[in-house]
């Protein structure tokens, strides 16, 4: 099986070799072959030069958006599947691995449980309760809740054919995307792994309002449009 994995990012250099360094240490099974490509969407700052001796390739975008970003990389490969990563997450050592079992088994994508990076005591709580939820409701519904962009993987054909993702939706567009696959077929929820994520972002807007931003499509940062096609 080939796989590609796209690290989108832009001016990362404080957490891009903490990554990618995760990335390179992960297990990946015999028969696959990995690449790992960085995204870089016009970085001023040095994430392109320290990103370099773990990836494969560099390809710079200028979409703007990491959601475009991921489509672009979706775009550029022909690998039968594609892996998304945030920069500012660390992947477990067998994520990948699981990743890889369940879209052999039927799954035509799928996301990971999240733990924050240096967490407070509400960070811990919170997403142990997004964990518990996401378990219950794959149990329940085979598939999770919620969808993570921020650690997903596709069947390439289905993320192409559902239009990627659709930055116009601003922060809700992994949600939304995640509603329009499970029409084509089972979500896969790997809890046996975790990436770790640094959750400065939710701390800035509040995890309330955060939530419901993602819920909602009343924040559009971009115009309409930005789907694949």
């Amino acid at each position: 099986m080939r796989v590609t994995l796209a690290v989108p990012a832009l001016n990362e250099e404080e957490r891009i070799e903490r990554c990618l360094a995760a990335v390179r240490a992960m297990r990946v099974p015999r028969e696959t072959r990995l690449s790992v490509v960085l995204i870089d969407d016009g970085s001023v700052d040095r994430t392109v030069q320290l990103a370099a001796p773990y990836v494969d390739d560099v390809i710079v975008s200028d979409t703007g958006n990491s959601y475009l970003a991921r489509n672009y990389a979706a775009e550029r490969t022909d690998d039968p599947v594609i892996i998304f990563l945030d920069a500012d997450c660390v992947p477990s050592s067998d994520l990948f691995v699981w990743s890889v079992h369940e879209l052999v088994h039927g799954a035509v994508a799928g996301t990971a449980r999240k733990m924050p990076l240096d967490p407070r005591p509400i960070d811990r709580a919170i997403w142990s309760l997004y964990d518990r939820v996401d378990r219950l409701h794959e149990g329940l519904c085979t598939s999770p809740y919620t969808f993570f962009a921020s650690y997903s993987y596709f069947d390439r054909s289905v993320f192409i054919g559902s239009g990627g993702f659709r930055a116009s939706e601003g922060v809700s567009a992994d949600w939304n995307l995640g509603r329009r696959l499970r029409e084509t077929g089972r979500i896969a929820y790997t809890h046996q792994e975790h990436i770790l994520f640094d959750v400065r972002r939710y701390r800035s807007v509040g995890y309330l309002r955060y939530w419901w931003r993602t819920r909602t499509n009343t924040h559009h940062d971009y115009p309409p449009g930005s789907e694949l096609t």
